[in-house]
C-alpha cells in the first residue's frame, strides 16, 4: 500500500491537513463540472458524479442517442475521476490512498 514507512511516517503526520483538505473537497465537488462528447451528444456532470445535463446537438441521429449518451457521460465521469484522483494526490502530498476515486 505504501511504497515505504517514511511514507507512512509522512502521511501519519499530516492526518488533520489532509483531512482539512478533504472536507474542503467535498464540499467543492458539486460546484465542479467536468464534460464529456461524444458525436452530437454532450454530457455535463459534477464533481460529485451527478449528471447535470446531456445536450443533443440539432440533426443528431435520433436513432444513436442513447448510445452516444451513454459514451459522452462515461466519459465526462472518467475525467472528473480523474480530477479527483489529482486533487487527492494534491492533497496527500502525492501519496496514493487506495480505494480514494
Amino acid at each position: 500500500m505504501f511504497g515505504n514507512l517514511g511514507q507512512m511516517a509522512s502521511l501519519l503526520g499530516r492526518v488533520k491537513e489532509i483531512q482539512a483538505g478533504v472536507a474542503a473537497l467535498k464540499e467543492e465537488l458539486p460546484k465542479l463540472e467536468f464534460t464529456g462528447s461524444c458525436g452530437g451528444v454532450t454530457a455535463v456532470v459534477s464533481g460529485d458524479f451527478e449528471v447535470r445535463r446531456l445536450e443533443v446537438a440539432p440533426g443528431t441521429d435520433p436513432a444513436s442517442v442513447a448510445n452516444l449518451s451513454r459514451e459522452a457521460v462515461n466519459q465526462a465521469l472518467m475525467t472528473a475521476k480523474q480530477a479527483m484522483r489529482a486533487k487527492m494526490q494534491e492533497i496527500t502530498g502525492g501519496i496514493d490512498l487506495p480505494g480514494v476515486f
